[in-house]
């Protein structure tokens, strides 16, 4: 069965930390999942604040917590996190909302514009960067729609006429300013 491991590297996110999980549990995930969080010898109230969300039962059943004795950095916190990772799709989620939690299900559901291919089952590891380079040149890259073709055709096509307006203004600005 697959399995999402959500690491979240954390370093005084007191102010954060606890709106970030509650955001995450209301996500329905289309996978089980496991939140692993590294506190990297935070000096706020971060421990305190994680220590009252492990009180509650079910969340210490989702909640792996690890703490660095000292501040080791973000990086090491990730690498710490895998290391401890069960699941089969690692994400990072960043503890001061840089990424949306609600945006995790995507990675993982059927996508509609390729005919409900599940990324992270046909390509493995390549899945996110797959999915992002082939949706975003479609979106915005290669493949335009044929809207976005036809304003920038009409940008092209009235260019010359409006460079000319444009140097025409500028010539009577000149002229004013003499």
């Amino acid at each position: 069965m697959t399995k999402l491991s959500i690491i979240i590297p954390v370093f005084n996110e007191e102010k954060t930390i606890c709106t970030l999980i509650e955001r995450i549990l209301k996500v329905r995930f289309p996978v089980d999942y496991e939140i692993v969080i590294c506190d990297d010898c935070s000096t706020d109230g971060t421990a305190v604040a994680l220590n009252e969300l492990l009180k509650k039962g079910e969340l210490a059943q989702k909640i792996k917590l690890l703490r660095n004795s000292v501040n080791q950095g973000k990086g090491y916190g990730i690498l710490r996190g895998l290391s401890c990772a069960e699941g089969d799709i690692v994400v990072v989620q960043d503890a001061d909302f840089e990424y949306n939690p609600a945006e995790l299900p995507q990675l993982l559901e059927p996508s509609p514009g390729y005919h409900g291919m599940k990324f992270f089952e046909t390509f493995g590891d390549l899945a996110y960067i797959i999915k992002a380079r082939v949706e975003g040149l479609r979106d915005f890259g290669a493949c335009l729609s044929p809207h976005a073709a036809w304003l920038i055709l009409q940008g092209i096509e009235t260019l010359s006429l409006r460079m000319q307006r444009h140097m025409e203004n500028t010539t009577r600005i000149v002229h004013w300013l003499a």
